[in-house]
């Protein structure tokens, strides 16, 4: 009787670790490519709209019809070449999707269900353009991974722990939480942030001194488990509080010669 309950408490353990390896494995899985393809596709994207930019400033410049300053016709030519760039730019992007049409598949091996699949990965999706679009202030940097990666972990382990439970119940669950996750951030966090001026055009994400390593990450799964960056040094806070120019101080002229030899600041100033 001792063995069987050992042993029946050994199978619980080693079901549920099972559960838990894979739920963090999928999480990872589909983070990690969901990441790359809208990375890739968004480096494409840019590209595409420097060399269409280009083309449309040769053309601009080339006249009107196509003549060239030297009276040559080029409409043909720069036709073909938009035509070119165009079908480029789509070979280019349809080679990504094998890439998701995979992890459809993929996901409906461990789901055996193809909608609840596609519904994981467009949660996914929209988690991932949600972190790469709003995502700018350090706390939402910090946290919203985090709080994903549990909601995305929970509903995991739910649905392979009660197979034959109410899993699209569990799904609308964790969209939601989700979703009120993004409000979150989004109003306590990136509108006070834009407010202030830590995120602005010159500065688009807000980084610490102390968290370098944020700046090379870029998924939400790297982001979920990267250690909490540390506060800076109380100097650098004074020196970040400290305005650089005081409201009420006038700017500092050269410097005066002194009747002893030496040099007076004006206005008593001091080094920058």
């Amino acid at each position: 009787a001792a063995g069987s309950l050992a042993g029946g408490w050994g199978s619980a353990v080693a079901f549920k670790l099972g559960v838990v390896l894979t739920s963090l494995f999928l999480f990872f899985a589909s983070t990690t490519l969901v990441s790359f393809t809208l990375r890739e596709t968004q480096e494409r994207m840019i590209a595409f709209t420097l060399l269409l930019q280009h083309h449309v400033r040769h053309q601009h410049h080339s006249g009107p019809g196509g003549v060239g300053p030297g009276g040559g016709r080029q409409g043909g030519r720069l036709g073909g070449g938009l035509a070119g760039l165009v079908c480029s730019h789509m070979v280019d992007s349809l080679v990504y999707l094998p890439i998701m049409v995979g992890m459809l598949f993929f996901l409906a091996e461990f789901f055996g269900d193809q909608l609840l699949a596609f519904s994981v990965l467009s949660l996914v999706w929209m988690a991932e353009v949600y972190s790469a679009v709003a995502v700018r202030s350090e706390r939402s940097m910090a946290r919203f991974p985090k709080f994903f990666a549990l909601y995305f972990s929970l509903f995991c382990v739910y649905f392979f722990s009660f197979p034959f439970g109410y899993v699209y119940l569990a799904l609308a669950v964790t969209v939601g939480l989700t979703a009120h996750a993004m409000l979150h951030f989004w109003i306590h966090h990136e509108v006070p942030a834009l407010r202030s001026g830590a995120v602005s055009a010159h500065q688009p994400r807000a980084f610490r001194a102390a968290a370098p390593h944020l700046r090379q990450v870029s998924t939400l799964s790297l982001r979920a488990f990267a250690p909490p960056s540390r506060p800076p040094p109380p100097q650098q806070q004074l020196l970040r509080r400290a305005p650089a120019h005081p409201a009420n101080s006038e700017p500092a002229s050269p410097a005066s010669p002194d009747l002893t030899g030496g040099s007076v600041e004006a206005g008593g100033g001091g080094g920058p």
